[in-house]
């Protein structure tokens, strides 16, 4: 059975625009929802991806870590934090296939919390 969590946004970010959708958080399941998010990627395409974490973090609790995860053949590049988002630069990717990107984050709460969407390469 999934654990829902609460509030995780997930979206790309390219120069002075970004795209946002709603995300489902799962923990302990490897089952990912029909209802994802799926973002659209030019093979080509070099990328930020956020997740947004603020709905789910509590008062005074902060991300200390984040660790993003593609499947194969989807490559991660650069890893960050800002404020209560975490980024994640993609790259790669076949023409016609879909991978599941993993997020997930500690706090200074010593809380995990974990967010997934789907990339599909293809030209836009």
């Amino acid at each position: 059975m999934c654990e829902e969590v609460r509030g995780i946004r997930a979206g790309v970010r390219n120069m002075d625009w970004e795209v946002c959708e709603e995300v489902r958080g799962i923990v302990a399941s490897s089952d990912l929802p029909e209802s994802c998010t799926v973002f659209k990627k030019d093979p080509t395409d070099v990328l930020d991806y956020f997740v947004d974490w603020s709905e789910s973090l509590a008062a005074n609790e902060t991300i200390s870590t984040c660790y993003f995860t593609a499947e194969s053949g989807l490559s991660v590049g650069n890893q960050w934090i800002e404020g209560e988002k975490t980024y994640c630069v993609l790259y790669g990717g076949t023409l016609g296939s879909t991978y599941v990107v993993r997020a997930k984050v500690t706090t200074n709460q010593n809380h995990t919390y974990e967010a997934q969407f789907k990339v599909e390469i293809g030209y836009q």
